[in-house]
């Protein structure tokens, strides 16, 4: 993920807010779609950092974040679980109007 996808820049204008039609880029009405996979990688390195940092510092710290951690870990699938069953039901629902 380059600085471009935080500050924008031209790619971020045409793949996300323009569309190409007869050699002119025009405003695209759709919205791009959600791609979270970029952040729960973050989040899950992120845990990973820091679970290996408080595992050097204490028991008592390890005590207080594990349970933290444990926590974020299973939201952050559940989040992962739900975005999954969008995309899906948004291919299905495309697919069913190119097939009809």
């Amino acid at each position: 993920m380059g600085s471009g996808a935080i500050h924008g820049s031209w790619h971020d204008l045409e793949r996300n807010h323009l569309e190409l039609v007869d050699g002119k880029f025009l405003p695209d009405p759709d919205p791009a779609p959600e791609r979270p996979q970029v952040l729960f990688a973050m989040a899950l390195a992120g845990i990973t950092v820091a679970a290996d940092y408080i595992e050097q510092c204490s028991a008592e710290a390890r005590n207080v974040f594990n349970p933290r951690f444990d926590s974020l870990l299973q939201r952050l699938g559940h989040a992962n679980d739900l975005h999954e069953e969008f995309l899906i039901r948004q291919f299905d629902r495309h697919a069913d109007g190119l097939a009809g």
